[in-house]
């Protein structure tokens, strides 16, 4: 089933945006909306501009020596591309979620507390009450509530990719963005891990970025196929899965491509 996102108007929007690292076409011509309320699987071969698309939303590109881009990315209406947007509060309000999620070398409260901290929050209340929200958001806290104060490298993969999740959570974001969400994860965690999406995404405009069909077609809402660097469609999932409009796709998703 894919419901309908929460709000009519789209969170995101990209308009006509292309991007290049150095003179080597990564995105060409791009136009698609992401709303709240839905989660976006994106799809496509190694090369395709998946993880670029990822990129250009928290403006990770700025850390690419000869990265360029024409277009507009707006968030909320207002286009992120401009220089004069604060980096710092663009990639509190779109989370990226990474692989291999990573813990910090410091306890697990401490995981989520200091970059808090950093953003300018010194409420001791207010700083327990977000740690405690985002670890219940991500399924963590009955796990981990009782040693809040112990080191979270000891974690297993799935807690720290949780863990990773509610880092994310705690700023409150408009936008989450995950770069392969299931990698490293077996199969009990990786279900568990979709039913939280599944349930957050109310929240949410949720993108996620995979080299697994199988996982775009379970748990999304909307799929697009990029091939090289090109949108060549996308739509509901189902019907995205039974009833692509492009050959291209059906050549994809039956492995023919």
């Amino acid at each position: 089933m894919n419901p309908s996102p929460t709000h009519p108007h789209p969170k995101i929007v990209f308009d006509q945006f292309s991007a290049w690292y150095q003179n080597s076409p990564a995105l060409e011509n791009i136009n698609l909306q992401m709303f709240t309320g839905e989660r976006l699987a994106i799809i496509g071969p190694a090369g395709s501009g998946k993880t670029t698309l990822l990129h250009s939303l928290n403006r990770l590109f700025d850390l690419e020596s000869g990265f360029r881009h024409q277009g507009q990315i707006l968030l909320s209406g207002q286009n992120i591309l401009e220089p004069e947007v604060d980096l710092a509060d663009l990639r509190r309000r779109v989370g990226l979620i990474g692989t291999p999620a990573t813990a910090l070398p410091v306890s697990i409260f401490e995981n989520i507390a200091i970059g808090l901290r950093m953003a300018g929050e010194r409420h001791r209340e207010r700083i327990y009450e977000r740690v405690e929200s985002s670890l219940k958001e991500s399924r963590l806290w009955d796990e981990v509530k009782h040693q809040l104060d112990q080191t979270a490298q000891h974690l297993p993969i799935g807690l720290v990719k949780r863990l990773s999740l509610a880092r994310a959570l705690a700023f409150e974001p408009e936008v989450l963005l995950f770069d392969e969400p299931e990698s490293g994860l077996d199969n009990i965690t990786a279900t568990l891990f979709e039913d939280i999406l599944r349930d957050i995404t109310p929240k949410y405009a949720i993108v996620f970025a995979t080299n697994d069909i199988k996982l775009a077609a379970r748990a999304s809402d909307r799929t697009a196929l990029f091939l090289k660097g090109a949108l060549v469609e996308c739509g509901p999932t189902r019907r995205f899965f039974t009833q692509p409009a492009q050959a291209a796709t059906h050549d994809f998703i039956t492995e023919r491509f």
